[in-house]
């Protein structure tokens, strides 16, 4: 599964880089908690579904800086009651058209494998546009303050 798009933020690109290279803050903003274990590397676990049809999944996510102030990605591999998960998320800043403005492009690849593989990607491929916009959403109220 694949998703992108750009977004524009009132902010300068420093301000835009610290909060995309911190994953906590971007965990902050999704509902899967992400713990920093240290300045590249990150965890997070979280139980997807209830009762009978629940898994909980342990995900580790790098960050992988490459070139300060415009380019790093996310690298994840997680895994959880059979299914795996594998993904990335690629961020590239650039001065926004105004003084002070920030334009952020993205992209994320997710790929599950296992047993529960095709009943994920039916509901990440449901979810995704919602829960991508409510994280954009809260990134623009953390920093465009």
């Amino acid at each position: 599964m694949q998703f992108n798009g750009s977004t524009e933020f009132a902010a300068g690109r420093s301000e835009v880089w610290q909060a995309l290279i911190d994953p906590t803050r971007i965990g902050a903003c999704s509902p899967i908690p992400i713990n920093r274990v240290d300045e590249t590397h990150f965890a997070s676990q979280t139980t997807i579904g209830s009762g009978l049809f629940s898994a909980v999944f342990k995900v580790q996510v790098e960050l992988i800086v490459e070139d300060p102030q415009q380019l790093a990605r996310l690298v994840a591999r997680g895994q959880g009651s059979g299914t795996t998960v594998d993904g990335t998320m690629s961020f590239a800043l650039s001065d926004g058209p105004a003084a002070d403005t920030t334009v952020v492009d993205w992209a994320a690849e997710v790929q599950l494998g296992g047993m529960f593989a095709s009943m994920g990607t039916k509901m990440i491929e449901q979810r995704a546009p919602v829960a991508i916009e409510s994280l954009i959403e809260c990134l623009h109220r953390q920093i465009e303050v």
